[in-house]
This record gives C-alpha cells, structure tokens and sequence, in this order.
C-alpha cells in the first residue's frame, strides 16, 4: 500500500510544500521518502508609456494589442510593471527575486497566430543588461532598445510587424516563464 501525505486533485498555492510517500508491504514493513515541491507564482506583465499594450491577460498571439510606432534608427524605452494575478503591483518587491527578459522580433501575420521572419538583436542603448535583461528603474523594468538595423517601412506592409516580448522568471527557476506580454510595432 502507498500512502500520499497529497491526496490527488489537491491544489497547492504558491510556496514550497513537503510531501511524504510512506509504501508499506503485505508483512507491515514500510519505507517513508519526503520530497518539496515548489509552486511558483504566476506573474502578469503590464506595458507602460511610451508603448501601448491592451496589457491582459491571455494569448499573445490573439490579444488585441494596441499598435504601437517608431522611427527607424531611434531607441525605444521599453518600460513594464509585473503584478500578481489578482492585478497587485509587485515590481519593487520582487525586483531581487526574478529576471526579465526581452526579445524584438520581425513577424508575419498568419491570422491566429504570427512566424518569425528575423529574430533582432536587442541592443541597447544606456538601460538595459546583457542578455537582453531589463533593469529595475524608478519603479519600473526598463530597457532602451536600440533600433539601428530594423527594417523600415512595415507601417505600409499589414501582414509584418515587430514583437516585444517580455518574459519574467523567478531567479530560483531561470528557465521557467512565470509570466509574458507583448506589445507589437510598426514602423515609419
């Protein structure tokens, strides 16, 4: 017989939780092993100005997001919020505990959903880290993205767009996305 301290359909709320499994046998002898589960918190990503984003949450891919423009050549300041799923705002508070990340892609439209068509470099120009990682400024994570290189004129195209993608992840689990918005771009 196995015993579960975590009956099944259990829902764990955000926090680490210790589970122990005891096994016994026909003849009474048993065996315990204790194991942690980690349920991380998912995160909402929120657009502040300059960009315009609808900034809810749900599909990147079929949201509708405000179109937002620029110039080629000139740098954009990327600058978003995260908040829990209950619309709390807790950028300053878990500013030490995750890592967020951007990403600028050339897109095209395929209805339901869009294909890369060229993945951009994210350089920046004053804020922002290596690896495409935003920094913590005046309440905000901010990246000033550079645009040099872009390619000019998708305003006039409306099948390609650029996409800013943010993901956030807790330090603890870098590879795990806790939370992402987009915001789309065209441009002049």
């Amino acid at each position: 017989v196995v015993v579960n301290s975590l009956t099944s359909g259990s829902i764990l709320g955000p926090g680490a939780h210790e589970v122990t499994v005891t096994a016994t046998d026909a003849s009474g002898n048993s065996s315990a092993a204790s194991y942690t589960i980690t349920v991380l918190e998912p995160l909402q990503i929120v657009f502040d100005s300059p960009l315009k984003d609808d900034n809810e949450r749900d599909s990147i891919e079929t949201d509708a997001d405000a179109l937002n423009r620029f110039k080629v050549g000139r740098t954009i300041p990327v600058k978003v919020r995260i908040l829990t799923c209950d619309g709390v705002d807790v950028t300053a508070s878990l500013a030490s505990s995750v890592i967020l990340r951007i990403d600028a892609t050339v897109r095209q439209d395929q209805g339901e959903t869009s294909t890369v068509v060229n993945d951009l470099p994210e350089d920046f120009n004053g804020v922002g880290d290596p690896e495409s990682t935003m920094v913590l400024i005046d309440g905000h994570f901010h990246y000033n993205l550079m645009t040099e290189g872009f390619d000019a004129g998708t305003i006039t195209d409306p099948n390609r767009f650029f996409r800013i993608h943010v993901t956030v992840a807790f330090n603890t689990d870098p590879g795990i996305v806790v939370g992402e918005e987009d915001a789309l771009l065209e441009s002049k």
